[in-house]
């Protein structure tokens, strides 16, 4: 299998993932509230991956400190991904919630990659990437309004 399969349908399970954890999330959100649901979101995850680095013995977990600080900021920005998520889904639905998300993760996505900004590999931003881009949000627009 070529790497650019491998990345479509890994970014495919993504989508997938966000696409699902959302409304659980946002069901968790109206049972037991905004802050909490965000606490047993991460708990979850930080439990199953533990128990994977448990068999793995530990992993590369000694090299955490050679890590740029900012890249720590990951972990804030999963609590903000979850807390948005839900109150965007109660006030829009799915749909309209993953447009918007995947439409601004587009768009920010080929300016980071314009730029070559956290390390990411010079992609410039071309005619038919900004025609593709504008294409989605007047999707996105469609979709929401």
């Amino acid at each position: 299998m070529s790497n650019m399969v491998m990345a479509i349908l890994m970014a495919m399970i993504a989508g997938i993932a966000v696409t699902i954890q959302a409304p659980l999330a946002s069901i968790l959100n109206q049972r037991i509230g905004q802050l909490e649901s965000v606490f047993i979101v991460h708990l979850g995850g930080t439990v199953v991956a533990g128990i994977i680095l448990l068999f793995i013995a530990g992993g590369n977990m000694r090299a955490w400190r050679n890590a740029p600080w900012y890249t720590y900021l990951a972990g804030l920005l999963g609590l903000a991904v979850i807390a948005s998520l839900n109150i965007a889904i109660l006030r829009m639905g799915s749909a309209a919630t993953t447009v918007v998300l995947v439409t601004v993760n587009m768009a920010l996505g080929a300016v980071m990659d314009h730029f070559g900004w956290l390390g990411l590999e010079v992609r410039p931003l071309t005619l038919p990437r900004i025609a593709g881009m504008l294409v989605m949000g007047m999707g996105a627009w469609l979709i929401v309004r």
